[in-house]
């Protein structure tokens, strides 16, 4: 009976991975300088950093994190080390006579990203992506997490 079984790896749709135990999948659609100009593959691991404008100032007396009060726009570091189940773009644009490009292909359009991520993180992700911008990093296996929590301009002008 082992033996009739099929690999539920091998049900996979080509150009995807399986999404682990325990987790979902959330698509994102975002310009191409959001995802590395379109570099990244199933299989991947990626940053997720979501950056946010206010209408106005973080007040002093705001139940947040000190680092925004006196701010309006804010990066925060949202995850590291997740993982892309799937990557889909529009095909590279081709020439008058048929073939493409020489070259590598200049993004030209928005790019489908999935990821695997569990619900709570899911849910910080579309929230970032509705009221915000969501910008991806790619990620090794040497990257590194230095914990630079919120990002302001009082961060970034030191």
């Amino acid at each position: 009976m082992q033996q009739r079984l099929v690999d539920p790896n091998a049900l996979a749709a080509p150009g995807t991975v399986p999404v682990p135990k325990g987790m979902e999948e959330i698509s994102l659609l975002l310009e191409p300088q959001r995802v590395l100009g379109g570099r990244l593959a199933a299989g991947d691991t990626v940053g997720v950093y979501i950056s946010y404008k206010l209408d106005e100032k973080v007040s002093a007396d705001a139940p947040v994190n000190g680092d925004l009060k006196g701010f309006k726009e804010y990066t925060q570091p949202t995850f590291h080390q997740v993982l892309v189940t799937s990557v889909q773009q529009a095909p590279p644009e081709t020439t008058k006579n048929g073939s493409t490009a020489e070259g590598p292909a200049l993004p030209s359009g928005s790019v489908y990203v999935t990821l695997a991520r569990n619900d709570a993180d899911a849910a910080k992700i579309v929230f970032g992506a509705e009221f915000g911008k969501v910008w991806l990093s790619k990620e090794t296996a040497d990257s590194k997490d230095s914990k630079p929590g919120l990002v302001t301009m009082g961060k970034v002008s030191q």
